[in-house]
């Protein structure tokens, strides 16, 4: 029934660099028949019909509270994906239907959003060093996650994080600018 609802974000990689567009054009069957085998995800907007099935908190349910959503998004996954280190300008609501996802919190007044800390726009620092080319958005992105240099970016070993993790049936709120991955 929902083969051929449109899903406006596939991402193309699951460690996620912003080096590679994502996918704007595939429906739900084709992704459906590829995400078990390919390295890819999806971050899409709940697509129209399927949102009718995907059913918000309670709380998130009354008061006109949804008229101020600017947008519902299904994550979807096989697993083992990893985004890169970023805030969102709005707040988020996180719910897991299936599986489970752990998350790194750090403060907004972290100051993750310096060069110190790695912190890029991804179309500026393609001007000056190829390996950013086709990148797009601020992101952390001087840094290998798994493995920081903390003798070129000292302040990682003195920030102050939280781990979250999530498993089905549970749900977080993430403030806006709180920094993630």
């Amino acid at each position: 029934q929902h083969g051929r609802v449109k899903m406006d974000q596939v991402e193309t990689e699951k460690r996620e660099t912003r080096a590679k567009f994502p996918h704007e054009d595939w429906n739900l069957a084709k992704f459906l028949d590829h995400y078990k085998t390919s390295d890819i995800y999806s971050t899409a907007a709940t697509p129209k019909g399927l949102a009718d099935e995907v059913f918000l908190l309670p709380p998130i349910n009354c008061g006109g509270f949804q008229r101020k959503l600017s947008q519902s998004v299904t994550w979807f996954s096989s697993g083992d994906t990893r985004s890169v280190i970023h805030s969102d300008g709005q707040l988020n609501f996180h719910c897991m239907i299936d599986g489970s996802k752990n998350w790194i919190l750090w403060h907004p007044k972290s100051r993750i959003n310096t060069p110190e800390f790695g912190w890029v726009h991804g179309e500026e620092e393609a001007k000056k060093d190829p390996k950013f080319k086709n990148t797009y958005g601020a992101f952390v992105g001087k840094i290998d996650v798994d493995n920081v240099d903390l003798e070129r970016y000292p302040g990682w070993g003195k920030l102050k994080w939280w781990k979250l993790e999530l498993v089905a049936g549970d749900c977080a709120f993430i403030p806006p600018g709180w920094f993630h991955f």
